[in-house]
Protein backbone atom coordinates (compact mmCIF):
# COMPACT_ATOMS: atom_id res chain seq x y z
CA UNK A 1 0.00 0.00 0.00
CA UNK A 2 1.29 3.44 -0.88
CA UNK A 3 1.98 5.84 1.94
CA UNK A 4 -0.34 8.84 1.96
CA UNK A 5 2.45 11.36 1.20
CA UNK A 6 3.53 9.37 -1.83
CA UNK A 7 -0.08 9.03 -2.93
CA UNK A 8 -0.61 12.79 -2.74
CA UNK A 9 2.59 13.34 -4.72
CA UNK A 10 1.35 10.93 -7.40
CA UNK A 11 -2.02 12.72 -7.50
CA UNK A 12 -0.16 16.02 -7.87
CA UNK A 13 1.78 14.67 -10.88
CA UNK A 14 -1.47 13.50 -12.49
CA UNK A 15 -3.16 16.84 -11.78
CA UNK A 16 -0.22 18.79 -13.29
CA UNK A 17 -0.58 16.69 -16.44
CA UNK A 18 -4.30 17.30 -16.85
CA UNK A 19 -5.47 13.81 -15.87
CA UNK A 20 -8.01 15.04 -13.36
CA UNK A 21 -9.18 18.03 -11.29
CA UNK A 22 -9.83 17.89 -7.57
CA UNK A 23 -11.45 20.19 -5.05
CA UNK A 24 -10.38 20.08 -1.39
CA UNK A 25 -13.50 19.68 0.74
CA UNK A 26 -11.96 19.45 4.19
CA UNK A 27 -8.42 19.47 5.54
CA UNK A 28 -7.02 18.70 8.99
CA UNK A 29 -3.64 17.79 10.47
CA UNK A 30 -4.20 14.10 9.74
CA UNK A 31 -6.43 13.92 6.67
CA UNK A 32 -7.65 15.63 3.54
CA UNK A 33 -11.02 14.98 1.91
CA UNK A 34 -11.17 15.73 -1.80
CA UNK A 35 -13.78 15.47 -4.51
CA UNK A 36 -12.75 14.48 -8.02
CA UNK A 37 -14.30 17.02 -10.39
CA UNK A 38 -13.17 15.60 -13.73
CA UNK A 39 -11.30 12.42 -14.52
CA UNK A 40 -9.74 11.35 -17.80
CA UNK A 41 -7.98 8.28 -16.38
CA UNK A 42 -9.28 4.98 -17.70
CA UNK A 43 -6.56 2.64 -16.43
CA UNK A 44 -4.01 2.50 -13.60
CA UNK A 45 -1.20 -0.04 -13.89
CA UNK A 46 1.20 -0.58 -10.99
CA UNK A 47 4.33 -2.44 -12.06
CA UNK A 48 4.80 -5.92 -10.60
CA UNK A 49 7.20 -6.01 -7.66
CA UNK A 50 7.80 -9.76 -7.91
CA UNK A 51 10.25 -9.22 -10.75
CA UNK A 52 11.89 -6.23 -9.11
CA UNK A 53 11.65 -2.57 -9.92
CA UNK A 54 11.37 -1.34 -13.49
CA UNK A 55 13.55 1.57 -14.53
CA UNK A 56 13.27 3.52 -17.76
CA UNK A 57 16.15 5.52 -19.20
CA UNK A 58 15.54 8.78 -21.05
CA UNK A 59 16.09 7.11 -24.43
CA UNK A 60 13.65 4.33 -23.52
CA UNK A 61 10.99 6.94 -22.77
CA UNK A 62 11.50 8.41 -26.26
CA UNK A 63 10.92 5.00 -27.88
CA UNK A 64 8.18 3.62 -25.61
CA UNK A 65 5.15 2.47 -27.63
CA UNK A 66 2.71 3.33 -24.82
CA UNK A 67 3.93 6.92 -24.81
CA UNK A 68 4.05 7.27 -28.59
CA UNK A 69 0.28 6.70 -28.68
CA UNK A 70 -0.05 9.85 -26.50
CA UNK A 71 -2.81 8.19 -24.45
CA UNK A 72 -0.75 7.23 -21.43
CA UNK A 73 1.99 8.43 -19.16
CA UNK A 74 4.29 6.99 -16.56
CA UNK A 75 4.74 8.41 -13.09
CA UNK A 76 8.46 8.10 -12.42
CA UNK A 77 10.52 8.48 -9.27
CA UNK A 78 13.83 10.23 -9.93
CA UNK A 79 16.74 10.75 -7.56
CA UNK A 80 17.17 14.42 -8.41
CA UNK A 81 13.63 15.65 -9.08
CA UNK A 82 11.34 13.37 -7.08
CA UNK A 83 8.09 12.17 -8.66
CA UNK A 84 7.28 13.38 -12.15
CA UNK A 85 5.46 12.36 -15.30
CA UNK A 86 7.18 10.76 -18.27
CA UNK A 87 6.49 13.98 -20.22
CA UNK A 88 8.32 16.02 -17.59
CA UNK A 89 11.18 13.48 -17.55
CA UNK A 90 11.57 13.72 -21.33
CA UNK A 91 11.73 17.54 -21.10
CA UNK A 92 14.45 17.26 -18.43
CA UNK A 93 16.18 14.37 -20.27
CA UNK A 94 16.12 12.04 -17.26
CA UNK A 95 14.86 8.54 -16.57
CA UNK A 96 13.60 6.94 -13.38
CA UNK A 97 11.88 4.14 -11.55
CA UNK A 98 8.35 3.39 -12.81
CA UNK A 99 5.84 3.93 -10.01
CA UNK A 100 2.63 3.88 -12.06
CA UNK A 101 1.35 3.82 -15.62
CA UNK A 102 -1.84 5.78 -16.33
CA UNK A 103 -3.96 5.68 -19.46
Amino acid sequence: MLKSVKLFNILDVLKRNGRFEVKVLEESDHSVFVKVISNVVSKFEVPSTSRGSRYLKYRSLLNDSKLKSRHGLYVLSTSEHGLMSSDEAVRLKVGGKVVLYVE
